[in-house]
């Protein structure tokens, strides 16, 4: 299945558009920024997907600003 996110402006983006953005931004690969993204969860302490985790920030972040 497809994730997609919600961005600043009412974007919706799939995760690989979004690595794709960052990697854009950043003058890098979509590879390098999900390498770079799985090697900070892990060292966080975290056993998930970058996408899930993204999915997951993105829905507590709406809740919390509809509760604003």
């Amino acid at each position: 299945y497809i994730i997609l996110y919600l961005l600043k402006g009412g974007e919706l983006m799939s995760y690989q558009k979004l690595l794709e953005q960052v990697a854009r931004e950043h003058n890098t690969t979509p590879e390098e920024v999900d390498s770079e993204m799985r090697t900070a969860l892990q060292m966080a302490g975290y056993d998930i997907e970058p996408a899930m985790f993204i999915a997951l920030a993105t829905a507590k972040a709406k809740k919390t600003i509809h509760r604003n």
